[in-house]
Protein backbone atom coordinates (compact mmCIF):
# COMPACT_ATOMS: atom_id res chain seq x y z
CA UNK A 1 0.00 0.00 0.00
CA UNK A 2 0.96 3.37 -1.17
CA UNK A 3 1.64 6.22 1.55
CA UNK A 4 -1.62 8.38 1.44
CA UNK A 5 0.03 11.51 3.17
CA UNK A 6 3.15 12.02 0.63
CA UNK A 7 2.46 9.20 -2.31
CA UNK A 8 5.95 7.75 -2.23
CA UNK A 9 6.63 5.55 0.76
CA UNK A 10 5.20 2.06 1.54
CA UNK A 11 3.02 1.42 4.74
CA UNK A 12 3.91 -1.36 6.89
CA UNK A 13 2.17 -2.26 10.31
CA UNK A 14 3.80 -1.79 13.53
CA UNK A 15 3.14 -0.76 16.90
CA UNK A 16 4.11 2.45 18.06
CA UNK A 17 4.76 4.04 21.42
CA UNK A 18 2.43 7.37 21.99
CA UNK A 19 3.50 10.17 23.43
CA UNK A 20 1.99 13.66 24.78
CA UNK A 21 3.88 16.81 26.72
CA UNK A 22 6.48 13.71 27.35
CA UNK A 23 4.70 11.35 29.12
CA UNK A 24 4.19 7.70 28.06
CA UNK A 25 0.46 7.33 26.58
CA UNK A 26 0.76 3.66 25.60
CA UNK A 27 2.50 1.42 22.66
CA UNK A 28 -0.62 1.39 20.24
CA UNK A 29 -1.07 -0.83 16.71
CA UNK A 30 -0.49 2.11 13.41
CA UNK A 31 0.45 2.03 9.99
CA UNK A 32 3.78 3.72 9.09
CA UNK A 33 5.07 4.93 5.76
CA UNK A 34 8.82 4.07 4.96
CA UNK A 35 9.19 7.49 3.72
CA UNK A 36 7.44 10.47 5.30
CA UNK A 37 7.51 8.26 8.61
CA UNK A 38 3.78 9.32 8.96
CA UNK A 39 1.56 7.14 11.52
CA UNK A 40 -1.68 6.34 10.57
CA UNK A 41 -4.17 4.95 13.19
CA UNK A 42 -6.93 2.86 12.57
CA UNK A 43 -10.51 4.06 13.78
CA UNK A 44 -10.22 1.31 16.89
CA UNK A 45 -6.80 2.13 18.10
CA UNK A 46 -7.53 6.23 17.68
CA UNK A 47 -10.71 5.45 20.13
CA UNK A 48 -8.14 3.67 22.71
CA UNK A 49 -5.11 6.52 22.49
CA UNK A 50 -8.62 9.13 23.25
CA UNK A 51 -9.73 7.19 25.80
CA UNK A 52 -6.18 6.56 27.46
CA UNK A 53 -5.19 9.93 27.09
CA UNK A 54 -8.61 11.25 28.42
CA UNK A 55 -7.63 9.01 31.81
CA UNK A 56 -4.12 10.66 31.81
CA UNK A 57 -5.94 13.74 31.95
CA UNK A 58 -3.95 14.80 28.47
CA UNK A 59 -6.55 14.51 25.92
CA UNK A 60 -7.89 18.20 24.33
CA UNK A 61 -6.84 21.80 25.19
CA UNK A 62 -5.17 22.54 27.96
CA UNK A 63 -7.05 24.75 30.64
CA UNK A 64 -5.58 26.87 33.11
CA UNK A 65 -7.17 28.87 36.31
CA UNK A 66 -6.05 32.50 37.01
CA UNK A 67 -5.75 33.92 40.59
CA UNK A 68 -5.40 37.23 41.89
CA UNK A 69 -2.58 37.50 43.86
CA UNK A 70 -2.11 41.51 44.97
CA UNK A 71 -2.93 43.50 42.11
CA UNK A 72 -1.52 40.72 39.81
CA UNK A 73 -3.22 37.59 38.18
CA UNK A 74 -1.15 34.68 38.14
CA UNK A 75 -2.07 32.00 35.45
CA UNK A 76 -1.87 28.21 37.04
CA UNK A 77 -0.50 25.08 34.86
CA UNK A 78 -1.62 21.35 35.18
CA UNK A 79 1.48 19.56 37.02
CA UNK A 80 1.65 16.86 33.93
CA UNK A 81 2.13 20.00 31.50
CA UNK A 82 4.92 21.75 33.49
CA UNK A 83 6.52 18.20 34.18
CA UNK A 84 6.56 18.10 30.11
CA UNK A 85 8.10 21.16 29.58
CA UNK A 86 10.44 21.22 32.88
CA UNK A 87 9.01 24.27 34.29
CA UNK A 88 9.06 24.92 38.03
CA UNK A 89 8.63 27.31 40.22
CA UNK A 90 12.14 28.36 39.97
CA UNK A 91 11.80 28.73 35.99
CA UNK A 92 11.77 32.43 34.55
CA UNK A 93 9.57 32.30 30.94
CA UNK A 94 8.86 35.30 28.93
CA UNK A 95 5.48 36.27 28.38
CA UNK A 96 4.61 37.72 24.49
CA UNK A 97 1.50 39.14 24.33
CA UNK A 98 -0.69 38.91 21.47
CA UNK A 99 -3.58 41.39 22.38
CA UNK A 100 -5.31 41.37 19.26
CA UNK A 101 -6.09 37.75 18.73
CA UNK A 102 -6.15 37.65 22.58
CA UNK A 103 -3.28 35.04 22.85
CA UNK A 104 -0.05 34.42 25.15
CA UNK A 105 2.79 32.87 24.16
CA UNK A 106 5.52 31.48 27.24
CA UNK A 107 8.99 30.71 25.55
CA UNK A 108 10.76 29.04 27.69
CA UNK A 109 14.73 29.66 27.43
Amino acid sequence: MVCPICEKGKITKKIVDVVRHGIFVGHFKAEICNACDEQIFNSKEAARIESKMKELGLFGSEKATIYKIGGNLAIALKSSVAKALGISSSSKPVIITQAKEKRLIVELS
